[in-house]
This record gives C-alpha cells, sequence and structure tokens, in this order.
C-alpha cells in the first residue's frame, strides 16, 4: 500500500450526521431488534435504551459506539423478544 493510499484509508469522512438504520436477527430462541438514530450534534450526546433485565450490557455497548462515533446525537434502542414457535398442528 503506498504512503497516499494509506492516509486516504485513516481518513473518513462523515458527510451528514443524520441518518436512522435497523436491524434484525435471533440468536438462539431469542428476536433481537437494534435500532440507531442520529442527527448533528457538536459533541456525543448519547442516549441507550434496553430492555429491563439487560443493564449490564449498557457500558459494553456504550464503549463499542464511542468507537466508531465521536460527535451527534445519537439514540440507540434495543428490543428483545422470546422467538415464536408455531407447531405445525395447531390443535395440540
Amino acid at each position: 500500500m503506498s504512503e497516499k493510499s494509506a492516509v486516504q484509508a485513516k481518513k473518513t469522512e462523515c458527510l451528514s450526521m443524520t441518518g436512522y438504520a435497523q436491524s434484525k436477527g435471533s440468536v438462539l430462541d431469542w428476536d433481537l431488534r437494534v435500532s440507531v438514530k442520529s442527527v448533528n450534534h457538536r459533541f456525543l450526546d448519547l442516549k441507550v435504551r434496553l430492555p429491563e433485565g439487560f443493564d449490564l450490557y449498557e457500558l459494553r455497548l456504550r464503549q463499542l459506539v464511542r468507537e466508531r462515533i465521536h460527535r451527534g446525537h445519537i439514540e440507540v434502542h434495543v428490543s428483545v423478544e422470546p422467538t415464536r414457535r408455531y407447531d405445525s398442528d395447531p390443535g395440540k
């Protein structure tokens, strides 16, 4: 890698700080949904909403966001629900 391309790789410029993203997935018997909203802000203002009982994950989630985002008003919302299982015979 040339010196010029190495500098370009290190310098990532954010073109817009306003955005929304949502992702859904399943882990074991749980359905997870994570949504992130962001708007422009001079400093990092991070709000995290987790389900009751998941407070122990908040510090690590905050660390992950701070490693990647340095400014803006950021809202992270995580929801967790048990996976719904449907039997092939609903009469059971």
